[in-house]
């Protein structure tokens, strides 16, 4: 087969190509620990949003102590001070209800194969299609590394 012929190959049948290349790094990135991607891994997500949760927590009762205080002291706070405290308080009840309502369900803990490959075929097709969407994205050196190759192929494939 001649350059010239793969060449006309590969513009007949691009579709295809890269239907295929995203099954061969699906598999690829199947092999690959969870812990090279963020966004897959629910219990760590969890974990972060509650300690960031506590860290906000104590920032606003800090601020609505701070601000009940100064109230008490002056006769003559403004009314917008007072509706930034509601405001404030009204977030944080609504944050801490949404943040309570979130539990944590064992499929979630250890996917199954099905979902685990589901997220890799995910994550192949947006990363091959250069979408990108950064819901999952690769954070060790091994992920990015066939992430780049992944998408300089489908660039090469764009291009032929």
């Amino acid at each position: 087969m001649k350059y010239v012929d793969l060449i006309k190959f590969i513009r007949i049948n691009k579709i295809i190509i890269l239907l295929l290349s995203c099954l061969f790094f699906t598999l690829i990135y199947t092999l690959i620990d969870d812990n090279n991607f963020k966004g897959l891994n629910q219990v760590n997500d969890i974990t972060k949003h509650e300690i960031i949760k506590r860290e906000v927590e104590e920032d606003v009762d800090e601020v609505s102590k701070e601000n009940y205080e100064n109230y008490e002291n002056t006769e003559n706070n403004t009314s917008k001070e007072l509706e930034k405290d509601i405001n404030l308080n009204e977030a944080t009840k609504i944050t801490k209800k949404d943040l309570d309502q979130r539990e944590l369900d064992p499929r979630q803990i250890k996917p199954t194969m099905m979902q685990k490959m589901f997220n890799r075929f995910y994550f192949a097709v947006t990363t091959g299609c250069l979408i990108g969407y950064g819901d999952i994205y690769p954070i060790t050196n091994t992920s990015k590394t066939l992430s780049i190759i992944q998408s300089l192929l489908t660039v090469g494939l764009i291009l032929a």
